[in-house]
């Protein structure tokens, strides 16, 4: 379809979400950013091209993309979720520490940030030897 359509956005777009869905996110950023280059103004696009930047752990590109259609705070918010979902537990306190920051009222950043701190605090492990078996 894209070939005989090549300037149809939304059949990148419809493409990229196929290659998501398949999880080969390289492809999917691809077409999406196709997708958005064609049709600029669609936020949905962009967006979209957003989510699959991070679950690309593409973070920095994902919050550019992210924070001109979401605003800096959500971006911060979903990179943080997306970061948690990657297994990088550290990295998405600090992002949804930095959407809090941003926007003190956002209460979706204060709640998952008060799950995760629950589930898995940060703490300084202490070395404990055991003793030596005689």
């Amino acid at each position: 379809a894209v070939r005989l359509r090549p300037r149809e956005a939304s059949l990148y777009h419809e493409m990229g979400m196929a290659y998501g869905r398949r999880k080969a996110w390289e492809a999917a950023i691809e077409a999406l950013a196709r997708a958005a280059e064609l049709d600029p103004d669609n936020r949905e696009y962009a967006k979209k091209l957003g989510f699959a930047l991070a679950r690309a752990g593409r973070f920095d590109q994902s919050l550019a993309y992210l924070g001109r259609v979401l605003g800096q705070a959500k971006a911060h918010y979903y990179v943080g979720r997306m970061m948690l979902h990657v297994g990088q537990t550290e990295a998405a306190k600090g992002q949804l520490q930095m959407a809090l920051r941003l926007d003190p009222k956002m209460g979706e950043a204060r709640r998952e940030l008060a799950r995760v701190e629950i589930t898995n605090p940060t703490y300084t492990q202490v070395n404990h030897e055991e003793p030596a078996q005689p």
